[in-house]
């Protein structure tokens, strides 16, 4: 069986960041959301932005403007092989940037670059055997949405 190149996946990640407080105090006592605030976050996922498997990512997001963010991150995991019968599974990583639009609701789009999959072929026997691990760049569009206290969920898709 031959790898595919690119391929197109589709991913429900959800999220939990955390973070020094759930709330920044400002001099009049208002409490101001954590999706309007810039800073670090660790999160745990699935899919290619979190080792090509399952995994746990740090970013930190750079609010240039109130309604746009830069977010660089790193992530490792544990990669699986797609399509397989017989279970493999290697060490995953990623890394990449994000550009984030808007406040609660966002529009996700990054470049990345990282593990994607466990490579196998099947001989003439009928048995699999891994060719190596599938690494290399990645785009994606998507959507992440925050919660005041800090929650946040991801639904991305690209190649």
């Amino acid at each position: 069986m031959k790898r595919k190149i690119a391929e197109t996946m589709l991913v429900i990640t959800t999220v939990i960041i955390v973070s020094s407080a759930s709330y920044a105090e400002t001099p009049a006592t208002e409490k101001i959301s954590k999706s309007s605030t810039e800073g670090i976050a660790a999160h745990i996922g699935i899919g290619s932005l979190y080792g090509g498997g399952a995994g746990t990512s740090v970013e930190y997001q750079f609010l240039l403007r109130p309604n746009f963010r830069l977010t660089p991150f790193v992530s490792a995991g544990i990669t699986f092989s797609s399509g397989s019968d017989t279970p493999m599974y290697g060490f995953g990583y990623c890394f990449g940037l994000n550009t984030e639009f808007f406040e609660s609701h966002r529009l996700l789009t990054g470049l990345s670059f990282g593990t994607h999959e466990i490579d196998y072929e099947t001989d003439s026997l009928g048995h699999e055997n891994r060719l190596g691990t599938l690494i290399g760049p990645s785009m994606y569009v998507g959507y992440k949405g925050t919660a005041r206290f800090g929650l946040l969920w991801i639904l991305y898709g690209g190649i």
